[in-house]
């Protein structure tokens, strides 16, 4: 027994006892329960009771029923209380057992429950077999369950397409007796031959659709009853026989024509007996051909008859091949007819069988007109039969009027999915070439009165389900006498799926052709005016209500509509093309312009024949023209002022071009045309053309109208123009005046035009055109569907918010909203678009409004802006490196400003606490002064190269290096130089590659950055890693370092100090390098600073990790030297404090205190000197005394002229001049540009007396052919 939960909607018990009481009568378990809104128990029927059907409906949206029936119970029934729930799922109060048991079967057998019944009802043939009815869903038979009043229960898709609705619901409320039968009689006449105990066995009856025609069907019907033999409803399966049916009424029809045919048919048809071969029937056409009469025919045998002009062996071998093929079919005989003479007749005989006894059965044809001509024609249908095979079209030839196939050729078979022989003999409407009986009426009338048929349309349907659009031409021919229709089909279905795409896009392209800068206009075959287009009513100045349906007459002049009414349209209309036509339109103020029209005839997608209209105003052009003949002064005056190009050309010769045609062919001046062949300047392609104008213009004075032609510029690229020609006299002689202008850009603009639909669906550019209304996608290019890898399908289920994550309907109503109000014609934003595999991508849309007649769209191009962002950002973090290293730069720029002026002061005062050294002897009270100021002095100098190692002009001795051996050698002076409480751990990599460098400023980043990290391990235990390697760096790497914008890929050795002290912020970090800048309440603030200068004087680079509490590791890369060796060779020293020199020396310094303990120095040492405070002074000094001056201790920054400039004119003076330069820079800034020049010395400032001396001695001792004294020696 089968159960069913019985549910309230309120309350805790049911609402109606009386349901409850009738379900369990009908014999099901039934369970009550309330419904909150959630059901967990399972039954095998849901019924859910309540007052209101909203409620019902929700209440059953939310049951979890897997899958089984869900009804309803009211407290009655009736009202509009239930009118939105389905009638055949309602119980009420006042339903009986039965309709409760009907409809609980019912629900059960649509929910394909294994019976229909309970156990209990269920009847004996149905528990025996479990014979319950199943309802497929896609049936090839329609398939019902109804009630005995009348109302189908369950009908299946089929039966609802059979009888020509919509949906089930439709078919469902039916009443059958009157809507569905064509006769209720007929149902009543049914239901007599059904009873319980048999079933209808395929009674065919007719049903109505609901388009009002009928269907004829076998319906098999059975009955479903219970146990005490109520019938429950009715079950059944409809055939459509319709078909069927019409077939066999036309076969009733084609007998009773057969009889008929036998008689009136002009062939000869004869029955003989087989084998004697003896006439028992003949036709009257037979007693025509053989000029016997019936009575003399029948009871004889061909041979007694003399009809064939054979012998016995000839005619037993025809008996031979009909007995072995039972067919002969055209065999050819000859007969000597009574009254005409010798005939040539076609026979065709098959053996058949009627009654049981074997006969003849013959066709004759009296050919002797057609084999008289067959050796004239036999050529020619050789040609016709190669065509007829292999010609693409398909060409069928059928009998008229009864349109009877007689022949067809392959491509008929393809295209239709046919064989030739299958089809022979059916008519054009059995095969379904004709859709309905009056489509091919019609065609048999029209070809009845016109003969032919052009360019008809028709669809069809294979047997295997494929349509086909073809486009059909047919002809009515007389054959051998009788009327054929030759019809010729060309498949058109890919032309027709281009017209709907065409359709759907012509709306938003119309614009194209109503705002197109040229006139246009469609005229139809009564020459009235159809269509214009907005330019062609702004150059008229009528309105578009004003010309419609007007002649096109009423806009021309009297001659032009004469000369248009008997030539120009006729001709036109009868060849369907028309060029460069001249006419004179009157404007609607009364205005006359000239213009040149284009027309092409067409089929509207009415059918209708109409012309196509292109106008072009010549008014101002031939205007010109005019006024250029009157005056040939006045012509070449307003000729050369021209924006018009214009040239002239006599015997073929061009004598006269104005500048704007020198232009567009490339020229420079007119001697670039003057006196050469106009033939040169003219495409080839276009030459023949043009030299028949030319001709035609001299000879017959028919001067040439205005035409599209090909030239050629001086380079030889082609020039489309617009070119009209006018004779003029020019110079005394008849010559060819051409005016034309340059259309180039416009022939390409159209060539893109035609382009465009195509260009736009391949784009990889993304173009969306979606649903003003509905937001719907309705178009999508390739570009669209590649990017979101969505298929087609899939987006046009899709709106714009579904790629657009991040915007709401408001957000992107808000978008659209000035589109809408006009308020602007192109919308510009940036979304987030996500692919279907959930990627995302930023891209920036434009978006565009377009109306249309038929639908209102908006069109977005979407553009992927992906690497514009990465492109963005990554400028966005180069521009703030630049920033960064040009800030660093003017720092150090400074700096090396305040230390270069800094040493100046301290080359004073070192210089004189040397020579004051000298002077005093040890034991003087003033001694430790004086080396106490020489020590600050030195401290100031270290400072000072502390900026200039800041700035990158400190003082390097640049040499081949092992960095993990300088390491090495500073060790012992590490470990007193850190705190005690951190540890330091060395990891040296080995064959390590040499960098270029200078040793003092590297040890000095070297002790710089690990007192850094000591300072950073504070108090606390810590650990100080060095270590040195090399690595392969690309720009990316590069990017993310200190100083690293123009430096190159490559293998950089590495310097890393790490510490695990305190750490650093992001924004110390941003700071470290910045001079002055420190976190130590001690320190200067130059550590760093001064590092970072020396890194980049050495072209390196520095990267830093830092995060608070965990430590910090510097990197610092030098590039690899490209001398792989150490110079194991020191600078000589000179050492000796005693230095004797002789000869003069020329001091040059812009500085007073350095000029004075310069010469002091040098005195000292043995020199004469003298003195100059700027460079042209020094060059007019050394002018006169340069045959004294042994040499020139030069300062590098000097006003008038700097050191590099006072060298160059002391070099012009004397080429072997000695030059020591003097700095505060370091070497390499100094003397780099020095280079290759002979400098005999370099002195950085500050210098102490001694190393003045030094560095004065081995110059003049290293001079070609001078020696100064003893080597130096040091005590």
């Amino acid at each position: 027994m089968k159960t069913l939960l019985y549910l309230v909607t309120s309350g805790t018990k049911p609402h109606s006892p009386v349901i409850v009481k009738k379900l369990g009568s009908a014999g099901y378990t039934v369970k009550t329960a309330a419904f909150d809104g959630d059901c967990r128990e399972e039954a095998d029927v849901f019924i859910i009771e309540g007052e209101a059907p909203a409620a019902l409906r929700r209440a059953a949206g939310k049951l979890h029923t897997g899958g089984k029936p869900v009804l309803f119970a009211l407290p009655s029934k009736g009202g509009s209380s239930q009118d939105s729930l389905p009638e055949h799922k309602i119980i009420t109060e006042d339903s009986s057992e039965r309709e409760i048991r009907i409809i609980l079967s019912a629900a059960l057998d649509a929910h394909n429950t294994p019976s229909s019944l309970p156990d209990k009802e269920q009847p004996k043939s149905e528990r025996s077999g479990q014979q319950s009815m199943q309802i497929p869903a896609h049936s090839p038979v329609g398939i019902y369950r109804s009630t005995p009043d009348g109302r189908f229960l369950i009908v299946n898709a089929t039966l609802v397409d059979m009888l020509g609705y919509d949906s089930v619901e439709e078919v469902l409320a039916l009443d059958i007796p009157t809507d569905v039968y064509a006769d209720a009689e007929q149902r009543k006449l049914l239901m007599q031959k059904i009873n319980p105990q048999t079933n209808s066995q395929g009674v065919v009856i007719q049903l109505k659709r609901k388009d009002g025609s009928t269907i004829f069907c076998r319906a098999f019907s059975a009955t479903r009853s219970d146990e005490d033999g109520t019938i429950l409803y009715y079950e059944g399966i409809l055939v459509d026989i319709t078909a069927q049916v019409e077939a066999e009424h036309a076969l009733r029809e084609s007998q009773e024509q057969l009889a008929s045919i036998f008689n009136f048919v002009p062939i000869a048809i004869s029955l003989n007996t087989w084998p004697e071969g003896k006439f028992i029937a003949v036709n009257p056409a037979f007693e025509k051909i053989f000029g016997l009469s019936r009575e003399q025919t029948l009871g004889k045998t061909s041979l007694e008859l003399k009809l064939w002009d054979t012998v016995p062996e000839e005619l037993r071998a025809f008996n031979r091949e009909l007995r072995e093929k039972q067919l002969v079919i055209d065999s050819k005989v000859a007969y000597n007819h009574p009254q005409l003479g010798l005939r040539h007749l076609k026979l065709s005989s098959e053996l058949i069988t009627i009654h049981g006894q074997e006969h003849i059965i013959s066709i004759v044809s009296d050919i002797t007109e057609r084999v008289l001509g067959e050796q004239a024609l036999r050529e020619s249908e050789e040609k016709f039969s190669a065509i007829f095979r292999f010609v693409p079209n398909a060409i069928v030839l059928s009998s008229y009027p009864g349109c009877n196939i007689r022949d067809c050729n392959p491509a008929f078979e393809k295209i239709f999915n046919v064989k030739r022989e299958q089809i022979i003999g059916k008519t054009n409407f059995e095969l379904g070439v004709w859709p309905t009986d009056d489509f091919r009426e019609r065609v048999i009338a029209r070809l009845g009165e016109k003969q032919y048929i052009e360019n008809g349309e028709v669809e069809y349907t294979t047997e295997n389900g494929e349509k086909k659009f073809l486009l059909f031409s047919a002809e009515r021919m007389n054959l051998a006498g009788e009327d054929y229709i030759v019809s010729i089909f060309t498949d058109i279905s890919e032309q027709k799926h281009n017209e709907f795409l065409t359709r759907e896009s012509e709306a938003r392209f119309r614009h194209i052709y109503e705002n197109t800068p040229i006139m246009m206009h469609s005229i139809n075959r009564e020459n009235k005016i159809i269509n214009v287009n907005n330019y062609w009513l702004e150059k008229t100045g009528y309105s578009r209500e004003e010309v419609i349906g007007q002649d096109i007459y009423f806009l021309m002049t009297a001659e032009s509509a004469r000369r248009a009414r008997e030539e120009t349209i006729p001709k036109f209309w009868k060849e369907g093309l028309a060029r460069d036509i001249e006419y004179q339109f009157i404007t609607k103020d009364g205005t006359i312009i000239d213009v040149i029209v284009d027309c092409q005839a067409t089929i509207d997608p009415a059918g209708q024949e109409i012309s196509l209209t292109v106008v072009r105003d010549v008014s101002e052009l031939r205007k010109l023209v005019k006024e250029l003949q009157e005056s040939e002064e006045r012509y070449r005056s307003l000729v050369d002022l021209s924006p018009i190009p214009v040239a002239v050309h006599t015997d073929g010769l061009c004598t006269f071009i104005n500048p704007a045609a020198i232009k567009v062919l490339g020229g420079k001046s007119a001697e670039d045309f003057i006196g050469r062949s106009v033939m040169d300047f003219v495409h080839p392609d276009h030459k023949a053309i043009i030299q028949e104008r030319i001709r035609k213009a001299f000879d017959e004075k028919v001067e040439p109208t205005l035409r599209e032609e090909k030239l050629l510029r001086l380079d030889g690229t082609p020039v489309i123009v617009e070119l009209l020609g006018t004779l003029i006299e020019f110079n005394g002689k008849l010559s060819l005046q051409i005016v034309f202008h340059d259309i180039t850009s416009r022939k390409m603009a159209e060539a893109q035009a035609t382009r465009f639909g195509r260009i736009l669906k391949n784009s990889l550019i993304e173009i969306y055109v979606f649903d003003a209304e509905t937001w719907r996608f309705l178009q999508l290019n390739e570009g669209a569907l590649i990017n979101l890898g969505y298929t087609d399908k899939e987006l046009h289920e899709m709106t714009p918010l579904d790629l657009k994550k991040e915007l709401d309907e408001k957000q992107f109503s808000k978008l659209l909203q000035p589109l809408l109000a006009g308020e602007k014609e192109v919308v510009t934003f940036e979304a987030t678009h996500t692919r279907k595999d959930g990627s995302r991508y930023p891209a920036e849309i434009h978006l565009q409004y377009v109306q249309a007649s038929e639908q209102n769209v908006f069109i977005a191009i979407a553009l992927d802006i992906t690497k514009r962002k990465e492109a963005e950002e990554a400028r966005k973090k180069l521009e703030e490196r630049i920033l960064h290293t040009q800030k660093l730069e003017s720092l150090g720029v400074l700096a090396g400003g305040i230390a270069h002026d800094f040493n100046n002061l301290l080359t004073c005062i070192l210089g004189n606490s040397s020579l004051a050294l000298m002077d005093i002897g040890p034991t003087a009270a003033a001694r430790q002064n004086l080396i106490d100021i020489e020590e600050a002095s030195r401290r100031a100098a270290d400072l000072c190269r502390q900026m200039l190692a800041y700035s990158g002009k400190g003082k390097f001795v640049i040499k081949p290096i092992n960095l993990s051996k300088i390491v090495e050698d500073l060790t012992q002076l590490l470990e007193v130089s850190i705190s005690k409480k951190a540890v330091v751990k060395f990891n040296f990599a080995d064959n390590l590659p040499l960098i270029e460098g200078d040793v003092t400023q590297i040890r000095q980043v070297v002790m710089n950055l690990i007192t850094n990290a000591s300072d950073a391990i504070e108090e606390k235990s810590g650990v100080i890693t060095i270590s040195t390697g090399a690595m392969e760096c690309d720009r990316e790497y590069l990017k993310q370092s200190w100083m690293s914008v123009d430096l190159p890929e490559g293998v950089y050795v590495y310097l890393e100090v790490s510490d695990t002290g305190c750490g650093m912020e992001q924004e110390t970090i941003n700071k470290i390098f910045d001079p002055f800048f420190t976190t130590k309440f001690t320190g200067r603030g130059l550590g760093l600073a001064a590092v970072l200068g020396i890194v980049r004087g050495h072209h390196g680079a520095i990267k830093v990790y830092s995060e608070p509490g965990k430590g910090t590791s510097f990197k610092v890369l030098f590039p690899c030297a490209k001398q792989q060796t150490e110079d194991s060779s020191d600078s000589r020293r000179l050492a000796a404090k005693n230095i004797q020199g002789s000869g003069t020396i020329l001091v040059a310094d812009d500085e007073d205190t350095v000029r004075a303990i310069s010469r002091r120095i040098l005195e000292q040492a043995g020199y004469q000197v003298l003195t100059a405070q700027d460079g042209r002074e020094a060059i007019e000094i050394y002018k006169k005394n340069k045959d004294k001056i042994d040499a020139v201790l030069l300062d590098m920054t000097m006003p008038h002229l700097n050191g590099e400039e006072a060298f160059r004119e002391l070099r012009r003076i004397n080429k072997d001049v000695i030059v020591v330069l003097t700095s505060g820079y370091n070497e390499q800034e100094a003397t780099g540009r020095f280079s290759g020049k002979r400098l005999a010395g370099f002195i950085q400032k500050p210098f102490q007396a001694l190393d003045l001396m030094k560095t004065m001695h081995e110059a003049l001792q290293n001079a070609p052919g001078r020696q100064t004294g003893p080597a130096p020696t040091e005590d």
